[in-house]
């Protein structure tokens, strides 16, 4: 996966990985502001944690609101056509 994104042009390991989401609780999960009620989401959401630290490089997480996140809604879309 790494190096599909490497050959996309979407990561640059000097720099980092930067994770756009238009949930700001989720954001708030993966960077230690909230922490999930349900076991099931802090399963996922270690199991995301868990899975960052594999690039080898500083993950960021940032909101993006709704109704800016045309750029994040078209790379999800492309994501799942990977």
């Amino acid at each position: 996966m790494k190096l599909a994104l490497l050959n996309r042009g979407l990561i640059d390991l000097a720099l980092g990985i930067v994770f756009k989401g238009d949930s700001r609780l989720i954001i708030q999960f993966m960077t230690g502001g909230a922490r999930p009620g349900k076991p099931y989401l802090l399963h996922k959401v270690k199991e995301c944690k868990r899975l960052s630290k594999e690039f080898q490089c500083r993950v960021y997480w940032h909101f993006v609101p709704r109704e800016e996140n045309r750029i994040a809604d078209w790379l999800a879309r492309q994501a799942t056509e990977v």
